[in-house]
């Protein structure tokens, strides 16, 4: 008796010299990105959903972009994200959604291109 949203988001993205209709994910191309991020919504009364978060992201280059001076290799990152939040519904126009996000990113061939960290966003929408 209760609503569950599932929603997916998948890309992939690609830059290199020729054009091509689809998405070439040889090292012919300069750079290939590939994301996939999941929410899911669950309502757990009229007035309140429950929401889950993951993504990550995969982004290459080849030895025509940058190159780490130590490593010697290009571009090799990481990068992935889970969360949490509430949505409530305040009354006929107004919504406030709550989410906390954990983060991390890495770049296998850049030692120093590293981090982590979290974020919290609280917003109020009015509908007038």
């Amino acid at each position: 008796g209760k609503e569950l949203f599932i929603f997916s988001l998948l890309q992939m993205n690609t830059a290199q010299r020729d054009f091509s209709p689809v998405v070439v994910t040889s090292e012919k191309a300069y750079i290939r990105q590939y994301t996939a991020e999941f929410e899911l919504y669950y309502r757990i009364s009229r007035t309140v959903l429950l929401n889950g978060y993951y993504g990550y992201e995969r982004t290459l280059g080849n030895y025509l972009t940058d190159i780490d001076e130590v490593s010697r290799r290009p571009r090799n990152q990481y990068g992935e994200g889970v969360g949490a939040g509430v949505d409530i519904d305040l009354g006929k126009n107004a919504r406030l959604y709550v989410r906390h996000r954990w983060y991390y990113f890495r770049d296998e061939s850049f030692s120093l291109d590293r981090f982590r960290g979290r974020e919290l966003t609280v917003e109020l929408k009015a509908f007038f």
